[in-house]
This record gives structure tokens, C-alpha cells and sequence, in this order.
């Protein structure tokens, strides 16, 4: 096993002296490395060169590379697990040698991951070379330049996995991805537009491999040879696309940020027609898919942009715990943040202020809306206020303001405030009591205020002397009539009273003739008074005893 090497306190390595690594290439501009490799029977053979640049995301101050043959967990079953990864940003290995491959894997249970693995000065060779079982390639970017290239070639019959993976082949007549079997998913392999369709892009060449959620642009033929059910939900250029739900002759500019030289997945293209089965949790930079999922290694960012600094006028943020978004950048460049605020309901606009000329708020809990901004700018502020029903407050200049409305909707009142000239009469209806007044106003505007009693039922009017003539009133109780008012006006007062079953009829004794009773055949007769120009009739019972004579007599006659 080789010792663990630790690049020195302002130096560089120039090479690492192992069975598996010979010359480690230009560590000089990358940062603090730590290179561990331990070995394993018939591991990595091949020179690992490490440089720095790779133009997809800056190289990190803390890096790890790390070969191991230790027992650990598989992707597929529980065997050892040899894992070659970046732990923080992509590591570029490369090699120009003619014939040689630039990784050469011969055992089983390898997983390379966050890796650059180019092959850019040999003629024949391979980036990644694989004829074994159980590997694994991860979010890694591989390349390839010259000529009769296969930049991967995998040969492993069971357990093979690729994705996330990008390939970029600038080579003239090679293969991109050479699978003989396996699952690759979410791989895009690409031809850059500038050079002219050549070679094949992923292909089959034996066993049953299956191809999900990948894209092919740019080649002589995108997708080539027969490949195993399953094998759906691909894109392609040109018609091979194997699938029946799988897009076929798209256009390759339109699915890409730059189909000459920037592939990551355009938010605008058609790409975003995947399938879950077999889709890695995240893409090549660690964003997590979407629904519905992306044909590819890379998943359009929803808030934010990649790319250098100098590459971005404004950063966009979303924070979902918070419900904001806000809009981050040079100075110069933002005018307005917005923010949105859902556990307040608040919409709020801030900037310069010059900029805004009112700041609105939406309150859902009181209900209030509130314009707010330079006093200059704002003829009223409104308030609704749910809670208590109250449409509140115009605020403003004086000058503005003709009167402030306010319905409270506990005591069912409408009620007028502001200047006095400016109200008639302020209403009030109070649906306790049934009544309807009018108290408010300027004395001069009232000729009477109605009064409805729905528990005595009467109808009373009240005012001024002069402007009532007679006020009616009803005695349901009573059950009588009764007209009172200046006794000028008065005629005639009539009374019903129903429980002794009488009318009478009182007045002015100079407007009567006569005073009426009738009484009922249950109550006994008794003294009646009668006008003093007039002769008292008999009572009942004597009129009876008269009448039963007389019929008597007639009888014996």
C-alpha cells in the first residue's frame, strides 16, 4: 500500500512514485491535492494525469482524489466497491498517448465520479476502458479529440451503469459510447455543431444493454445497433432514437445553451420528456430532477444561472421556506427587489427610492391594503379591516378628503364622519329594537323621526310641535284605537274594547248625540245612563216578561 501524500505548504508536486501512477502531470496551479491511492490486483495501469481548467466549473481549493480497493458498498449488490472521485469539483484527467487509454479499468466494482477524463493528443486509445463488471460512471464529463477514438467502451456483461454523464467527441470517425451491456441513462453525447457530422454517437455493439433518458446530436448516426426492451424515453438528431416514446429529429441547436460549445440542457428545448425508471436522483452538477424528467445529464437550473462570475449581470434566488424570490447582482444593475412573502400575504417592492413611486402591501390577516411611498406621490392610504367590517380611514391631505366612511357590522349602524356641512343626515338602523331614526343631522334638516316599535306595535312620530297633526297609536293589549294630538284637531276618539265587548265613543260632548253600549247577553243589566232629553228604556228582563203576556193572551182568545 502506498502512503498517504499531502501536497507541501507552498509546493507542488511533481510526481508520484507508485506501481499504479508514474508521472502525476502539473498539480502547480490547482490547490491544496490530497492523492491517496491504494492498490488492488490489476487496478489502474495507466498514467493519471491531473490538471488544472476544465471550463464547467472552477477548480475548488480543497480537492481529493482517491483510488481504493477497500470492501465498501456497491451500487448493485454488496460487493467491494473501488470508487475513483472529485469530492468537490471536477478533476481533469487526461492523456495523449498513441494506443494507451487514459483510464483502464480491470476489475470489478469501480465507480468513477466528478471526473474530466479526456483523451486529446493519442490516436487509438480510449478515455475509459472497461471489460469487466459492476462499474459505474457517475456525473463525469469525458472528451475525446483524435481520430478512431471510442471514448468509452464498455464490454462488462452485468452491472454496468452510466449517468449523468456528458461526452463530447471532437474525434472524426470514432464512437462516443461503445456499450455492450448494462443500463446507461441520462447520458448526452454530442458532436459539437462546428465540425461535420462523423462517426457514431452511443451504440451497441453486442449483448442487451438498455438505453433510458439519453440524447445524441451531431453524429453520422446518434443512436446505432439493437438494443434490449426497455430501452426508452431517448432523444436523438436523427431518427434512431430507439423507443417508441423517444423524440426523434429534433433540432440540435434548440436543445442546448450553445450546440457548439456549452451543452447544458436549454429550459426552452423539448428535452423535458423523460421517464423515472432508472433516473439518477440528481444530474452531472447535482441539481435534483424535476417532474416531468429531463433526457440528459443535465437538468435545467429553476433559479439559478451556472457559469463564471463575469458571466452574470443578476443572480436569482428562490427561497421556498420563506415564499421570496429576490433578484441579487451589482447595484448598478437592480432597480427593484421583489419579494413575496406568503406566511404575511406581503407583496413588497424595494429598491432605490428614486425608483419606486409606491410601495403596495398586502396584508391577508387584517385584510388591510396599504399604498405606501413618498407623501408626495399618495393621495390616500386604504384600509379594510374584514375582521370588525370596517372600510377605514382615507388618510391623504385634508384638502382630499370629503368624508371617511365607516360601516360597523356588529350594531348594524351606518354612520357618516367628517365635516359638518357636508352631512344631511346620518342614519341609524338598530335591528335590536326594530326602530329607524334618524338622530344626526343639523336640526333644520329633520321634519320627523320615525320610530317603529315591533314589540309594543306602534307607530310614533316624533319632531316638532308644528309638524304633527295626530300620532296614531294601537294597543293590541287592549286591543283599542286611540287618536290623540291638540284636542282641536280631534273629533271623535274612538275606543273598542274587547273585553267587556263595548264601543264607545267619546269626544267633545257638543260633537256626540249619543253614547253608545252594547252589552253582552252574559252581563247583568244594571242602571244606564241616557241623554237627559231622552226617556230611559225598560230593562231586558222586564221587555221579555211584557212579550211573553201578550203572547198568552193571544193563545186564549
Amino acid at each position: 500500500m502506498v502512503a498517504k501524500s499531502v501536497k507541501p505548504s507552498g509546493g507542488d508536486y511533481t510526481s508520484l512514485d507508485t506501481a499504479l501512477a508514474t508521472e502525476a502531470g502539473d498539480l502547480s496551479s490547482i490547490g491544496p491535492i490530497d492523492f491517496e491511492i491504494w492498490t488492488f490486483p490489476g487496478g489502474l495501469d495507466e498514467e493519471v494525469g491531473i490538471y488544472q481548467g476544465d471550463g464547467w466549473t472552477n477548480a475548488s481549493a480543497v480537492n481529493r482524489i482517491l483510488i481504493t480497493a477497500a470492501a465498501g458498498e456497491s451500487f448493485v449488490d454488496a460487493g467491494p466497491a473501488t470508487p475513483l472521485y472529485w469530492d468537490t469539483a471536477f478533476a481533469h484527467v487526461d492523456k495523449s498517448s498513441n494506443y494507451q487509454n487514459t483510464i483502464d479499468i480491470d476489475v470489478n466494482y469501480v465507480t468513477l465520479s466528478r471526473l474530466m477524463i479526456g483523451h486529446s493528443g493519442g490516436f487509438n486509445g480510449r478515455v475509459i476502458k472497461d471489460l469487466l463488471n459492476h462499474t459505474s460512471i457517475d456525473q463525469c464529463i469525458v472528451y475525446g479529440t483524435q481520430g478512431n477514438l471510442v471514448l468509452i467502451d464498455i464490454g462488462g456483461s452485468s452491472g454496468v451503469m452510466q449517468r449523468s454523464v456528458v461526452i463530447l467527441d471532437n474525434d472524426g470517425n470514432g464512437s462516443a459510447l461503445y456499450f455492450s451491456g448494462g443500463e446507461v441513462s441520462n447520458v448526452t453525447a454530442v458532436r459539437p455543431s462546428g465540425l461535420a457530422s462523423a462517426g457514431l454517437g452511443i451504440r451497441r455493439q453486442f449483448g442487451t444493454p438498455v438505453a433510458k433518458n439519453c440524447a445524441a446530436f451531431g453524429f453520422e448516426q446518434d443512436f446505432a445497433g439493437t438494443w434490449a426492451g426497455g430501452t426508452d424515453y431517448n432523444a436523438s438528431g436523427d431518427a434512431t432514437a430507439p423507443g417508441a416514446g423517444s423524440l426523434t429529429s429534433i433540432v440540435f441547436a434548440d436543445q442546448f445553451e450553445n450546440a457548439a460549445n456549452d451543452f447544458r440542457t436549454k429550459a426552452t428545448g423539448d428535452l423535458q420528456a423523460g421517464t423515472s425508471t432508472g433516473t439518477p436522483a440528481t444530474d452531472i452538477f447535482g441539481t435534483a430532477q424535476p417532474t416531468p424528467y429531463w433526457i440528459g445529464a443535465h437538468v435545467p437550473a429553476s433559479g439559478a444561472i451556472e457559469g463564471a462570475p463575469a458571466d452574470l449581470t443578476a443572480s436569482p434566488a428562490l427561497d421556498a421556506a420563506a415564499g421570496s424570490t429576490g433578484w441579487t447582482g451589482a447595484p448598478a444593475d437592480a432597480t427593484a427587489a421583489v419579494a413575496f412573502d406568503q406566511p404575511a400575504g406581503a407583496l413588497v417592492f424595494t429598491g432605490n427610492p428614486d425608483d419606486p413611486a409606491i410601495g403596495p402591501v398586502v396584508d391577508t390577516v387584517t385584510g388591510a391594503v396599504l399604498v405606501s411611498g413618498a407623501p408626495a406621490g399618495l393621495a390616500s392610504d386604504v384600509a379594510l379591516d374584514p375582521a370588525i367590517g370596517t372600510v377605514g380611514a382615507f388618510a391623504g391631505d385634508p384638502a382630499d378628503l370629503a368624508a371617511a366612511v365607516e360601516i360597523d357590522q356588529a350594531p348594524g349602524t351606518v354612520s357618516g364622519a367628517g365635516t359638518p356641512a357636508d352631512l344631511v343626515a346620518a342614519p341609524e338602523i338598530d335591528v335590536a329594537a326594530g326602530i329607524f331614526t334618524v338622530p344626526a343631522g343639523m336640526p333644520a334638516d329633520l321634519t320627523a323621526a320615525p320610530s317603529i316599535d315591533g314589540t309594543a306595535g306602534g307607530v310614533a312620530w316624533t319632531g316638532a310641535g308644528a309638524d304633527l297633526s295626530t300620532a296614531p297609536s294601537i294597543d293590541q293589549a287592549a286591543g283599542t284605537v286611540s287618536v290623540t294630538g291638540l284636542p282641536d284637531d280631534l273629533a271623535i276618539a274612538p275606543a273598542n274594547d274587547n273585553a267587556t265587548g263595548t264601543v264607545a265613543v267619546a269626544g267633545n260632548p257638543d260633537d256626540m248625540t249619543s253614547a253608545i253600549e252594547i252589552g253582552s247577553p252574559a252581563v247583568a243589566s244594571g242602571p244606564v245612563s241616557t241623554d237627559p232629553d231622552r226617556t230611559a228604556a225598560a230593562p231586558a228582563s222586564t221587555r221579555t216578561a211584557a212579550a211573553t203576556a201578550l203572547s198568552r193572551r193571544a193563545e186564549a182568545a
